[in-house]
């Protein structure tokens, strides 16, 4: 039977608010954990910190895990994409070329899968900005004039309260029922 490996991974969240940041890491942790060929040793969690200049928060946590198989540990960098990862045993690895290849294998398989949603990305923003385009050229508009069109959602005012239009549209709601 094959050595454990015993690994140390940092995982990183950046988002709003503190709290919520705070619970990502500890589920993504508690998930880790669950994974087959998984046991978490230790682990460290920081408290959120907000980024200077934004309202956004970030945290770490410093997460020791036992993996069954080296192949086991690149499943998890690649799912859950932790900033560092520093392995503590074994020393050195011998592995085969079956396992190698199989390694390999999966490295491909996730870049393919990723270059797969960067193209659906760029084509869906190509359609979005021909579109953008087709309006602005119907309607005689520049990306100047369109720069200075806030960005709000037309439904709400701005001290967040319904507006008159939603509140038509909750009241049809309720009188369906």
């Amino acid at each position: 039977m094959a050595e454990k490996i015993l690994a140390c991974l940092i995982l990183e969240i950046l988002g709003r608010p503190a709290d919520y940041v705070k619970k990502s890491l500890e589920i993504v942790t508690e998930k880790m954990g669950s994974e087959k060929g998984v046991k978490i040793a230790n682990k460290k969690m920081s408290e959120p910190k907000p980024i200077e200049k934004t309202d956004f928060f970030t945290t770490f946590g410093e997460i020791e895990a036992e993996f069954d198989n080296l192949n086991t540990l690149l499943l998890i960098v690649f799912n859950y994409m932790p900033s560092h990862v520093e392995i503590i045993k074994p020393n050195d690895f011998r592995i085969g070329n079956f396992d190698l290849s199989g390694m390999i294998s999966e490295i491909i398989r996730k870049l393919h899968q990723y270059d797969e949603i960067a193209k659906r990305v760029i084509i869906e923003r190509n359609i979005l900005e021909a579109k953008l385009k087709e309006l602005m050229d119907k309607y005689n508009v520049s990306i100047e004039e369109l720069k200075g069109i806030p960005l709000e959602n037309p439904l709400v005012s701005k001290e967040g309260k319904k507006s008159k239009k939603e509140k038509r549209k909750t009241k049809g709601k309720r009188r369906k029922k």
